[in-house]
């Protein structure tokens, strides 16, 4: 006997095929990788189970902490695929998730909710609420026992953020806060909608002109949200802008920043929920970003791309998972910059430039180490790395005896530059004096320095040196090497 084939109700290639007789063949976003150590980020994943009553788990991330009780902000992901395909265990989504955690320092709980149509909406948004329930459930007093979550996460700074269908739910999540507060749940700082999967009956904008794939969104949500309703493309879980919807001006959180992308079809829709929550009564700060040239999550499918580590750096940084993008220091005089090769030339004199490393140390190291040293050698570094000890108490001369336990310590061991020459006011050249008291590079010492203060490494610095007279300015933390 000949095999029957089966006829089908919904196909969407190359994505998903449903079957009349219940089968779903989905074609992509099935892969999965491990929960694990990641050598190059030092970003360290776990899976959880959320529920057992429903299946709904979750992938935890965590950054290498400085202390056990190291306390940092939250980022909920909620991962997209139309509701109906892959999972946070989906590689390039483990990949970017891990590049996020690493970059911002956050700890990540990244949702696998149930998907439809197995489970058509509004599934996926409960199972949703309920991950924040849980993350919530270890605030303090509360009952939660991962030790993660209950540890390390500042409940003070907690955000949500998806791309396409995780963008709607994590919106959905901040109606729902803000128009049914529950005291159980901490405040959200700020949501994160990467290419929002909203959507609508009537096309807008750049949808009329591509009809074939207006077509196909139409299709994803007749099978992931089946409804005998007259709403269809215009229920408010998709349309938070239709007639009707909730006032976004409940919208539950402090903060919002949308992402959309150039030629994504849902980049207009995009625009339209900024435009009206910028209009409407809500009395948080939204912003807007567009990628020039890209199309919808391509940060997904090139996590490690130049646009999209960019998009990230910047979206996380807005919302406040990043720390401040500039400290107050008083520096030098910011007329000259010094380069390798001797020359001088006027500096670029916006206070992201003025990067004069001499003030910057002395403030950095009294601090932590409560001693203000004496003036540093005024030299830069070179690209080759060894590991050498900064001469605390005299750092312009080889050290001398000193009694025990009067000062703090003599020296702290960082990663520096080459030590092979130092370059001076006159443009000459020489080979350095090669004791370990006098290997200043400050490049990584700002680096250690910055990083421990402000969690975060900064780029590499300007390769200048600094003058005699004083003023306070700006040390850009974010991009110190070219102007903001």
């Amino acid at each position: 006997m000949g095999s029957v084939s089966k006829e089908i109700l919904h196909d969407v290639p190359p994505y998903i095929r449903v079957y009349k007789d219940g089968t779903i063949e989905r074609l992509v976003g099935l892969d999965v990788v491990p929960a694990s150590f990641d050598i190059d980020t030092g970003v360290t994943s776990k899976d959880v189970v959320i529920s057992p009553e429903t299946g709904v788990s979750a992938r935890l991330y965590r950054p290498t902490l400085t202390t056990a009780s190291e306390k940092l902000p939250l980022v909920i992901y909620f991962h997209g695929g139309a509701f109906c395909i892959a999972s946070p265990f989906y590689p390039k989504y483990h990949q970017s998730l891990t590049n996020l955690v690493s970059e911002a320092r956050v700890i990540a709980v990244s949702v696998d909710y149930r998907l439809a149509p197995e489970h058509p909406l509004p599934a996926a948004f409960d199972d949703s609420h309920a991950a924040l329930r849980w993350v919530s459930s270890h605030a303090p007093g509360g009952t939660g026992t991962e030790e993660w979550i209950k540890e390390n996460v500042d409940f003070n700074r907690i955000f949500l953020a998806g791309d396409s269908a995780g963008a709607t739910i994590a919106h959905d999540i901040a109606m729902r806060i803000g128009s049914n507060p529950d005291p159980t749940i901490p405040k959200l700082s700020g949501i994160i909608l990467i290419n929002p999967y909203f959507w609508g009956k009537e096309p807008i904008g750049s949808e009329k002109a591509d009809p074939v794939r207006k077509a196909m969104v139409d299709k994803w949500w007749e099978f992931v949200c089946p409804s005998d309703s007259q709403l269809g493309l215009d229920d408010p879980l998709i349309n938070p802008l239709m007639d009707g919807a909730p006032d976004m001006s409940g919208l539950g959180c402090g903060r919002v920043i949308v992402t959309v992308s150039e030629n994504d079809i849902l980049r207009d829709r995009g625009w339209a929920y900024y435009e009206t929550l910028v209009k409407s009564k809500w009395e948080g700060k939204v912003e807007m970003m567009e990628i020039e040239g890209e199309d919808h999550v391509f940060h997904i499918f090139d996590p490690n791309g130049e646009k999209a580590v960019n998009m990230m750096k910047r979206e996380h940084r807005k919302v406040g998972t990043l720390p401040p993008e500039k400290i107050n220091v008083t520096t030098g005089n910011d007329e000259r910059h010094h380069h390798d090769d001797g020359s001088t030339h006027l500096a670029y004199t916006t206070t992201a430039t003025q990067h004069h490393h001499h003030r910057l140390l002395e403030n950095l190291i009294s601090e932590k180490y409560n001693r203000k040293p004496p003036p540093l050698l005024p030299f830069l570094w070179e690209t080759n790395e060894t590991t050498v000890d900064i001469d605390l108490c005299r750092p312009s001369s080889p050290p001398e005896h000193r009694k025990v336990g009067t000062l703090p310590p003599e020296k702290i061991n960082v990663t520096t530059g080459n030590d092979e020459r130092h370059h001076h006011d006159d443009g000459s050249t020489h080979l350095a004096y090669t004791t370990t008291a006098t290997q200043h590079h400050h490049h990584r010492l700002l680096e250690n320095l910055i990083s421990e203060k402000y969690n975060r490494k900064p780029p590499p610095l300007l390769p200048f040196l600094w003058e005699t007279n004083e003023t306070t300015v700006d040390i850009d933390l974010c991009r110190p090497s070219s102007p903001p």
